[in-house]
């Protein structure tokens, strides 16, 4: 059973291959999500784009720090189911 999610479990993904859901991910989106357990087919992540520079998040650490907050809300916003395999894990803590 997973636990719970904290900030303590973020991942930061990047999407890889050609999966139609992972290329409707804006370029320069921070893509975060739980880390994917063994066995895990699928990842939900969160991700944020740079198209609202004015709401104060001009780095890729401003938007996953914002993609950390819509995922511990489990906000429906920009969020994606996708499969493991599309995503590769750049930062993990």
């Amino acid at each position: 059973m997973r636990s719970t999610f904290s900030e303590e479990t973020a991942v930061l993904y990047v999407p890889v291959g050609c999966h139609p859901l992972a290329n409707s991910i804006p370029r320069g989106a921070a893509n975060v999500g739980d880390p994917a357990l063994p066995g895990d087919k699928r990842v939900t992540v969160y991700f944020v784009d740079d198209v609202e520079p004015n709401a104060g998040m001009l780095t890729l650490a401003d938007r996953a720090l914002c993609g950390i907050g819509r995922m511990m809300r489990k906000a429906a916003e920009n969020c994606l189911i996708l499969p493991r395999e599309t995503l590769l894990v750049v930062w993990h803590r």
